[in-house]
């Protein structure tokens, strides 16, 4: 499950346009270009705590921003699209559930709503929509939205100047 379809134009300030033909998994994108150097050079700054939390207030900004113009993109979009958010908000518990996962599958970094929404249903009263919410959810985190390997904290990331720029390269 990729970011497929995909195929908005976002900013042209920087934004995420590298990712609108990213075929990897989200957890993909900056894995290949890593470089313990740069991680390095992190721990040696007198500041990072500083930047670091700099660092990551600019990164929610990004994110936020990206999945605004994202969601803006997939109103505009196509009738499946469409028809899938209805769904989403609009139909049986079961249906609900399905789009919300396939929304979520299709591009995870900007369906972070959906994700909330998602657990959210998980944790009513109705045992029967919670059942099959966690199902879903089990699903999704093990086969979509986590990795093979361990995760990284924010700070363990490579914040290097320049990755947007290689990562485009991909």
């Amino acid at each position: 499950y990729r970011l497929i379809g995909f195929s908005t134009a976002m900013s042209e300030d920087g934004g995420v346009e590298w990712l609108r033909t990213f075929s990897g998994a989200w957890y993909e994108v900056l894995e290949r270009d890593s470089s313990p150097a740069e991680r390095v050079r992190m721990r040696k700054h007198q500041d990072a705590e500083d930047l670091l939390r700099e660092l990551q207030g600019r990164a929610q900004q990004l994110l936020e921003g990206d999945s605004k113009r994202f969601e803006r993109e997939m109103v505009r979009g196509d009738g499946d699209q469409q028809w899938m958010r209805k769904i989403a908000h609009e139909g049986t518990v079961a249906d609900r559930i399905g789009a919300l996962t396939l929304l979520i599958q299709q591009a995870p970094v900007f369906q972070l709503h959906q994700l909330r929404q998602l657990v959210a249903m998980a944790a009513k009263k109705n045992r029967t929509a919670a059942t099959a919410a966690q199902e879903a959810l089990k699903d999704l985190f093990i086969n979509t939205l986590l990795p093979d390997r361990k995760l990284l904290f924010f700070h363990q990331q490579p914040h290097g100047i320049g990755h947007r720029e290689r990562a485009a390269t991909l």
